[in-house]
């Protein structure tokens, strides 16, 4: 918390250790519960780790956290041939029109 406060951080990654079964377990939900009144009081977005059950998932809805990840909603390698393509390619991504207008004249 104290560096929440000093680096006034504009996300905060909950980890899974407290939503995983957050829909089972009270004093995960009370844990949960007094983040996100600091993040309401602090300006900060939640983003909710390891969501992997439709009940955790309606319990981090109801609580107000908008931004979530987990097995539930899409597994991480779903799109690794797409992230492997990526690495892959020589094309900058950067500045692309800046690229493009050097190296075609």
């Amino acid at each position: 918390m104290n560096l929440w406060v000093w680096l006034a951080l504009h996300y905060v990654k909950i980890d899974r250790f407290f939503v995983s079964d957050i829909a089972r377990d009270p004093l995960k939900f009370e844990a949960v519960k007094a983040m996100v009144s600091f993040a309401n009081a602090s300006g900060a977005w939640l983003i909710a780790e390891g969501i992997e059950t439709e009940a955790d998932l309606e319990i981090v809805r109801d609580l107000g956290i908008v931004c979530a990840q987990g097995y539930l909603l899409g597994r991480p390698a779903a799109r690794l041939l797409d992230a492997v393509g990526a690495l892959r390619s020589g094309q900058i991504a950067v500045y692309p029109a800046v690229y493009a207008h050097r190296h075609h004249r």
